[in-house]
């Protein structure tokens, strides 16, 4: 049988069957917790959108990772920054307090359209490759330096970094001035009806009629 990983740091998580939430915190893990408690390599100080997934495919075995589904509106209420930038640099390092890889997505902001952030901000996210190491993070975003790209971003409870709200659903790439969103990796789940669907889609608009848009919504 399946098993069905959710992931928090994006609207109003879902537990695993047998996972209660973490001390102070809303993240829950997978596989699910025995006796009521999480693994022990699930304790730590991981943010909530930095949950193990990625353990999930290291161990091969049939995992589908489930986020509430975020329309324009949604993104742009919930999220502390938006911006239109150029991707820098991406750095995977390998954490040893916490034994996982993290990424590190290096962003030159062209445009601020929510929030303040200078010139510069970091996402930062769960997986990558360090030397023959290879971490998979079902459902994370996928960056590679110079691409232009348009972020709905959340900021991280600690180190100022912040992660794409709603995984895919927070990152459009633009190419030749269309903004493109392509979700993929993921299931998505309609919070009003409950009814989960495959989170394959692309949707894209003209970059100058979708930053318009986003700053209408944010009225």
């Amino acid at each position: 049988m399946r098993e069905l990983n959710f992931l928090s740091g994006v609207s109003n998580p879902l537990p695993l069957r047998g996972c209660p939430p973490l001390q102070g915190g809303q993240t829950y893990y997978s596989p699910p917790c025995k006796g009521g408690v999480p693994p022990k390599a699930a304790r730590g100080s991981l943010t909530p959108l930095l949950t193990l997934v990625l353990i999930l495919a290291m161990v091969g075995t049939s995992y589908a990772t489930i986020v509430p589904k975020m329309d324009l509106p949604e993104l742009v209420q919930k999220s502390d920054s938006i911006i239109e930038g150029h991707v820098d640099s991406v750095v995977s390092q390998w954490d040893p307090s916490v034994k996982l890889i993290y990424t590190y997505i290096s962003i030159r902001i062209d445009e601020q359209v929510k929030g303040s952030n200078g010139q510069s901000l970091t996402i930062k996210q769960v997986g990558g490759r360090v030397g023959s190491l290879d971490m998979n993070a079902v459902g994370m975003p996928v960056f590679k330096a110079g691409q232009q790209v348009v972020l709905f971003l959340k900021k991280q409870a600690t180190g100022g970094t912040y992660e794409a709200l709603g995984l895919d659903q927070g990152v459009y790439q633009v190419v030749n001035n269309i903004a493109v969103s392509n979700v993929s990796g993921v299931e998505v789940m309609d919070e009003k009806t409950g009814k989960l669907s495959e989170g394959s889609f692309v949707s894209r608009a003209p970059l100058a009629m979708f930053k318009s848009k986003i700053r209408e919504l944010m009225k």
